[in-house]
């Protein structure tokens, strides 16, 4: 058995100027968790998905660490967790490093 056989070919998509309340309205009308964030052109720039809406400042579910653990954490880390909480557009919420598979990939491998 090879992903062609249990992908979904409807794909629904979203752009990356998007909004994260778009995001989350398109999840649920299509029943998903996640969205694939797509330029004009149609190329894979990363994936929005329920994860990424959970943390959210204006939920109060932003991450929070504690004071010593906020020290030892890098401040890349930091910045990135805190865009997320805070980003608007889906193009500041989404995850950039894709792993993918190709049709014929055996579900073994994935």
């Amino acid at each position: 058995m090879n992903a062609a056989d249990i992908m979904t070919t409807q794909v629904v998509t979203i752009a990356p100027d998007a909004t994260a309340k778009d995001a989350a309205e398109q999840m649920l009308a299509s029943r998903i968790s996640a969205l694939p964030v797509v330029d004009a052109s149609g190329k894979l720039l990363g994936i929005v998905s329920e994860g990424d809406l959970v943390r959210r400042a204006e939920l109060g579910t932003a991450r929070a660490r504690s004071w010593w653990l906020e020290l030892l954490t890098p401040n890349r880390t930091l910045a990135t967790d805190y865009v997320k909480a805070h980003g608007q557009k889906v193009s500041e919420l989404m995850t950039r490093d894709i792993v993918a598979a190709k049709p014929d990939t055996p579900i073994a491998d994935i």
